[in-house]
């Protein structure tokens, strides 16, 4: 989880050497909260990457609708995207686990590839798989 940073959540960047480059990046299973920016960023410069935005949680309070900020094709499935409380315990108060009412909640059933437990250690189960961080116990 991460919020609050005054940043993007996750930054992938380049200083420009392609040999420098990784070949691919999997950015899955994160529950972020930014302010002012697309909680992801992925930089122009990393042509050829293989990129994959997978069951994250993306929040962004200052109303902006670009979610991951590159013009690199990714792909993307299960990830659950809003402006606010998406259904989290408390989300004013920062406790971004979830509730059973939540969006996330099984969002990202049908992912293959996934973290078999959350944050707290709770196990995932690939028959209701919830989105971000956290999975409803």
């Amino acid at each position: 989880m991460i919020f609050d940073n005054g940043k993007r959540g996750i930054n992938l960047t380049s200083d420009g050497t392609p040999a420098n480059h990784i070949g691919a990046a999997r950015i899955r299973f994160n529950t972020i909260v930014s302010h002012d920016r697309s909680p992801v960023a992925v930089d122009d410069r990393l042509r050829g990457l293989a990129a994959a935005w997978l069951g994250n949680v993306a929040i962004r309070t200052d109303g902006g609708t670009n979610y991951v900020y590159t013009t690199l094709p990714y792909a993307a499935a299960g990830n659950v995207i809003g402006g606010g409380d998406i259904g989290f315990v408390d989300f004013a108060g920062r406790d971004l686990r979830i509730t059973a009412s939540s969006a996330a909640t099984g969002a990202a059933t049908g992912i293959e590839d996934f973290p078999t437990v959350d944050f707290e250690g709770d196990p995932r189960d690939g028959q209701q798989l919830d989105a971000g961080a956290d999975e409803l116990e």
